[in-house]
Parts: C-alpha cells; sequence; structure tokens
C-alpha cells in the first residue's frame, strides 16, 4: 500500500514538473517586457517589449522571430527606431541565437549551467559583434509565479567592456533585468524590472499582466471621461453606459472590479499608477491611465 501510494506521488511529481517545464516553452505569441529605465522627462513610462511573432526555417533549424521595441506612453507608440529582430531556438536547457553575420549559433542561456561554470554569451548585436563570458556565482530555487523556479546568479568576468550582464536568471524565462547582455555605454542602459511574461499556458505574474503594458487598442473611447485624474479618493467616470470594471496594479494584478457603479473609492490604494478597464454595454473594452496622489 506504501509503495503504491508512493508511486502515485511520485507519477503526480513528475506530471508536475513536466506541466510546468511545458509551460516555459517558448512559442509564437510569447512575451516579455520590461520596465525601461527611468531618465528625463520623468515621469514617462517605457517598457521594453520581447514578442515571439512567427517562426523561419534556416539551415533546416527552425527559429522564432523574436520583435524587441520600446514602447512609451509619452507617445503611446512604438519607438521605431528601436526595431530589432533576433532569430532564437531553444534546445533543451540552452537558448541559442542565430548570428547572421557568422551564419553560426550562439550561446545566450544554459539554464543547466552550475555554480562556478563559465560561459561564453553573445549579446545578440551585429553591428558589435561582441562576446562576454559570464560565471555562475550560485544557483537558488526561488518562488516565482507559485511554482519553485531555478535561479542562477551570475556576474560578468571577461568581455570588450561595452557589455555586462549582472543579476539573476530565472530557469525557462531569461534575465530579470534584460533578456540580453546590457550594453552599458548609454545612460540609462536597457531594460529594468521584469513585469510580465505571457506564452499561452503561463502569464506571470497574472492574467493579462502583459495585454496592460502591450495592448495599445483598447485607450479610452470618445464619450467617456474619467475623472478626477490625478485623483485622491475616488475615481469616477460618465458617458457610455458601461457593464463592468476593473482596476488593476501596474504589474498586472487585478485590484478590484464591480459592475455599472460609475465610481471608484481609491482610498485605501497607495499612490502610484493604476489601470482602469471599463468593458461597454456592447462589449467593447476601453482602458485609462490612473495616477493615484
Amino acid at each position: 500500500m506504501l509503495s503504491r501510494l508512493r508511486d502515485q506521488c511520485l507519477m503526480i511529481g513528475l506530471c508536475l514538473v513536466s506541466m510546468h517545464a511545458l509551460g516555459q516553452e517558448w512559442k509564437v505569441g510569447t512575451r516579455w517586457v520590461y520596465e525601461q529605465m527611468d531618465y528625463f522627462p520623468d515621469g514617462i513610462d517605457e517598457y521594453f517589449v520581447l514578442n515571439a511573432g512567427k517562426d523561419t526555417v534556416i539551415n533546416k533549424d527552425t527559429f522564432l522571430i523574436v520583435r524587441e521595441y520600446i514602447l512609451s506612453d509619452l507617445k503611446d507608440h512604438i519607438d521605431t527606431a528601436h526595431l530589432k529582430n533576433y532569430l532564437v531556438k531553444k534546445d533543451g536547457d540552452q537558448v541559442l541565437l542565430y548570428n547572421p553575420a557568422q551564419g553560426s549559433l550562439e550561446l545566450l542561456y544554459d539554464f543547466d549551467a552550475r555554480q562556478g561554470d563559465t560561459l561564453t554569451i553573445w549579446n545578440g548585436d551585429n553591428f558589435y559583434d561582441a562576446h562576454i563570458q559570464i560565471v555562475i556565482e550560485s544557483l537558488d530555487t526561488i518562488d516565482f509565479d507559485g511554482v519553485p523556479t531555478g535561479a542562477q546568479y551570475i556576474r560578468t568576468i571577461a568581455g570588450d567592456g561595452a557589455f555586462s550582464w549582472e543579476g539573476r536568471i530565472l530557469r525557462g524565462y531569461g534575465h530579470e533585468s534584460f533578456f540580453f547582455p546590457v550594453y552599458g555605454a548609454v545612460d540609462p542602459p536597457p531594460g529594468g524590472r521584469f513585469l510580465c511574461f505571457e506564452n499561452g499556458m503561463i502569464s506571470f505574474p497574472g492574467q493579462s499582466a502583459c495585454d496592460l503594458v502591450v495592448r495599445r487598442d483598447e485607450l479610452m473611447r470618445p464619450g467617456i471621461e474619467i475623472f478626477p485624474n490625478p485623483c485622491t479618493n475616488e475615481i469616477r467616470w460618465s458617458g457610455e453606459p458601461v457593464g463592468q470594471w476593473s482596476l488593476y496594479s501596474s504589474s498586472g494584478i487585478e485590484l478590484k472590479h464591480g459592475e455599472k457603479s460609475g465610481y471608484i473609492p481609491m482610498t485605501g490604494i497607495p499612490p502610484g499608477v493604476y489601470f482602469l478597464y471599463l468593458t461597454e454595454a456592447d462589449q467593447r473594452r476601453s482602458r485609462a491611465k490612473i495616477i493615484k496622489l
């Protein structure tokens, strides 16, 4: 009886591990969003977004075309000056980039690397074509999205000086501060806080977290007025009939929701930036950024 129970527990554990490993797979539609480090003008929200758009085949190898761009709340649009495409291949525990200048596969991540291992990493930029060496200083297991997740703490030990990579890599997801090694000759360097990851099976830190940042087609429609904004005690709206509403934090956590009330009490909510979603009677959705003073 005990042996049978042990076998059942083992099978359940293997299934959970397999499901989580599958959940970490990268496929078309996978997205990573990082908060861009702030600089002048202060108060403008900018985000680094990586989006896996489609597959392509090169030399019989299948790659994801991952598009990198910046979204800015200043003009609520994509900064086209920063558009880049990368060819990414996930091979077991390794993530490889295709280097078109050399026609070669270059290492970006090795999620199975152990403490003390040194890795030669390509920065993904053909202009510099620079490689750096990193060392895995230590390993840990952390709670990520409710699941124990392996973490590698890394440090740059060699390179051309322009690129570096420090901090923590999450197994199956990538670096917490920026997906690629950071070009340090600009101020600020790219990347910042890891806001969300989404691949159709996992949405970290919550449902629609990436949508709050990435979807720019759901701005507040004409005919709906949000006031006061900035607010202190409450938010109200007038205009088109609203069926449901939801208030989210900037990291994608739903804080409040309701129906047809016309206002949201904001007392007890810390100062910061929030997102209000309104679902109208015809099921159209609108979005507004709310500032709580």
